[in-house]
């Protein structure tokens, strides 16, 4: 019986417009003297190991990081993101008894913002940054971590994610892995247990699930 719906954030309840990133990250790089496609870009966005990328690349990540935040501030990120309409689905899933929690790898002041966009309050909350002493995706531990917040079993909950470090982390913790295809990237990792082109299926996905 699943009892608990699990979402990462962004790029599976927020968007960030594909002209932001592009141009915000090209900014950046341009100050370390260096210029990506935007589809590498895409893949510092939505593949797992942004680390070891920035390694490839040269560059240093913590000198990357400090030059990226300076920006990519709160202020100019939130005129470039918005909620996805079938985010609305969460509150059917709060009428269905189910309880909602939230992994996100997000620095909790773009956390905070993103969230006020989906419009719902979570029962669990999970920041999963090493600073937080929380492992980040694609380790388990930050929905680990949540099960625990919420009271239920890894058998008991589904995980609801974009991208591979997402599939990964959810099979690892012993969860439902189901994918969002959002058609922002194209996903190469783990085959996922479920895949949805909306958050409007969750309902009969979790209704076909619970009548077993």
């Amino acid at each position: 019986m699943i009892k608990a719906v699990l979402f990462d954030l962004d790029g599976t309840l927020v968007c960030t417009r594909a002209g932001y990133r592009h141009s915000t990250t090209g900014k950046v790089l341009s100050r370390f003297g260096m210029k990506k496609s935007n589809k590498e870009i895409d893949r510092f966005w939505f593949k797992p190991g942004r680390e070891e990328l920035l390694e490839s690349w040269g560059l240093d990540p913590k000198k990357f990081w400090k030059v990226f935040w300076e920006y990519d501030t709160i202020h100019s990120r939130k005129k470039e993101t918005y909620a996805f309409e079938d985010c609305r689905v969460l509150k059917d899933l709060r009428k269905m008894g189910m309880k909602l929690g939230m992994i996100t790898g997000s620095p909790l002041l773009l956390a905070e913002m993103e969230l006020e966009m989906v419009g719902i309050d979570f029962d669990a909350i999970v920041i999963a940054r090493s600073r937080n002493g929380i492992t980040p995706k694609p380790h388990p531990h930050g929905i680990l971590e949540c099960l625990d917040m919420l009271g239920v079993k890894p058998e008991e909950a589904m995980s609801v994610g974009n991208s591979e470090e997402d599939i990964h982390a959810a099979k690892e913790a012993g969860v439902l892995d189901v994918l969002v295809e959002r058609g922002e990237h194209e996903f190469r990792g783990q085959e996922p247990s479920e895949r949805i082109k909306t958050l409007k299926e969750l309902i009969d996905l979790l209704n076909k699930k619970n009548k077993k």
